[in-house]
């Protein structure tokens, strides 16, 4: 159908377009050292994992009125995941095991992967009663982390291959260490534009 694209698709198939896009996109990541992402994937996954093992999770907490009255997917989440106990009692043990695999670089893909996915099912749990505002920033930035290059060095994936490759800093280590910075200065943002839209009632509404 080439005779029937519109103008504004040439446009974004001009190459000049493209790349002025994709500068954009890259605009304020670092240029990083594999090194320097390294150290961020074993702290930050340290961490994580340190605040969900001292704030445990199990299936009391899943009570009926707030299982039933949680919508959209987070509602089919919780209510799934009340329906199975058992996965709720193992949360612990699979964010531990994939804590670990992931602070020591080991199939990164799959246990970081394998991690957020135990992690957002805490978090689903820990919400149910509370709220989501104290965890809501760090769950964004953990998705956001998938992509991250961050285990080619200090890490078992590296040690399995030998070390051979070396790896000159580049954004798309840097992108591990921008992610969060984004994702805070875009949660102050919306908190921001919240106080402002609700003028003082944020003050005076207790």
């Amino acid at each position: 159908f080439p005779g029937r694209i519109s103008g504004p698709v040439r446009a974004v198939e001009d190459p000049v377009e493209v790349g002025r896009f994709r500068s954009g996109l890259e605009r304020g990541i670092p240029e990083a050292s594999p090194q320097a992402a390294a150290s961020f994937r074993i702290v930050c996954a340290a961490l994580v994992l340190t605040c969900v093992v001292r704030n445990p999770v199990y299936p009391e907490l899943l009570t009926a009125s707030e299982v039933t009255n949680a919508a959209g997917i987070y509602g089919t989440v919780v209510r799934w995941l009340a329906g199975h106990p058992a996965v709720v009692q193992s949360l612990q043990y699979w964010l531990i095991v994939t804590g670990a695999l992931s602070i020591a670089g080991a199939g990164t893909a799959i246990s970081y992967f394998a991690f957020v996915a135990a992690y957002m099912a805490w978090a689903s749990v820990q919400t149910v009663n509370t709220t989501h505002h104290m965890i809501s920033a760090l769950a964004v930035t953990l998705i956001c982390l998938l992509p991250a290059r961050w285990s080619d060095a200090w890490s078992v994936d590296a040690w399995l291959r030998g070390g051979r490759e070396r790896h000159q800093p580049s954004r798309q280590y840097g992108y591990a260490l921008w992610v969060p910075v984004f994702v805070l200065g875009l949660t102050f943002a919306m908190a921001a534009l919240s106080k402002l839209r609700g003028g003082f009632d944020w003050i005076l509404n207790g």
